[in-house]
């Protein structure tokens, strides 16, 4: 895993209690889809414009990781995190500023509560979208154009949200 999303994923809160009515048996909730279901394979490859290994799902804290690769360097992570509990997003933006400080911070209107995407210049494109307490992060590394990586993360991420 890149050491500079381990700072972003600091910053999410993952705190929460269940409640259920006392007086009815709560019908169990859906399971929330994993990050390694929340968008396919052939959704991210055709995005970035190459191929990639099987997802590999993993942890990370909190956290539902999954991780794509190939050998010619690039990568594309999902991370999914869920809590009951409504995030503060009011300093998100600052706070990303402050752990990766060289790194183009600009926020993405009109998906979910918050949606930030950080360009860091030795590192990925990163897209983080927020909803209550959740947080959907893509990034994409090997993705020399700025741009294009930008487009890739961009897509990936608006296509994961939507099933998120």
């Amino acid at each position: 895993m890149h050491k500079t999303l381990v700072p972003l994923i600091l910053l999410w809160t993952l705190e929460g209690t269940l409640s259920a009515a006392p007086q009815t048996k709560p019908k169990p909730a859906a399971k929330p889809l994993s990050a390694c279901a929340v968008v396919t394979k052939a959704e991210i490859e055709q995005a970035i414009g190459t191929t990639l290994g099987n997802g590999m799902p993993h942890g990370v804290r909190e956290a539902d990781v999954c991780a794509y690769e190939n050998k010619k360097g690039n990568k594309v992570n999902i991370f999914v995190s869920r809590s009951n509990d409504k995030r503060d997003l009011t300093t998100l933006v600052e706070e990303a500023k402050k752990a990766l400080p060289k790194a183009k911070v600009q926020e993405i209107k009109g998906l979910g509560d918050k949606a930030l995407l950080v360009d860091d210049p030795k590192g990925p494109s990163m897209l983080s979208i927020y909803r209550r307490g959740d947080a959907l992060v893509v990034s994409v590394y090997g993705i020399s154009d700025r741009a294009k990586a930008d487009a890739a993360v961009e897509k990936i991420a608006r296509k994961a949200f939507g099933r998120f």
